[in-house]
């Protein structure tokens, strides 16, 4: 067993913490095929099976959010387009979907991380 099966292990160890999984996870570690069948297991186990864990789908509700931002800060941007100043665009839009202005620019600020979290530029948050 190398050093790098052993860092594994112990991150699947800590269960019911995820933490350190997600850490390795979104590391450069390479995942070992160990690893790789261990997380498989906690997806779907096998039978019989080989932990005393199963990872759970569940729905994300903060993305119902994230997709509303995302048709709000549209309406930002089409403003936006056609002319208008920042600060006119984001007055409107915000009225347009019943909130103020710096909403609109939190919105936009919000999607604009998403985006760099997608492109794998920005770390994401801390978690909660």
């Amino acid at each position: 067993m190398t050093e790098i099966d052993d860092i594994w292990i112990n991150a699947f160890g800590a269960f019911p913490d995820v933490q350190p999984l997600v850490r390795l996870l979104r590391s450069d570690v390479p995942i070992t095929p160990g690893a790789r069948d261990l997380f498989a297991e906690l997806l779907s186990p096998g039978d019989p099976t080989i932990s005393d864990f199963e990872l759970v789908p569940k729905r994300v509700k903060k993305f119902d959010t994230i997709l509303e931002q995302l048709e709000n800060v549209g309406i930002y941007a089409q403003k936006r387009d056609a002319g208008q100043s920042a600060q006119a665009a984001a007055a409107e839009a915000g009225e347009a979907v019943g909130v103020d202005e710096r909403t609109i620019f939190r919105y936009r600020e919000n999607l604009q991380r998403l985006g760099q979290r997608l492109r794998g530029v920005d770390k994401p948050a801390k978690p909660r």
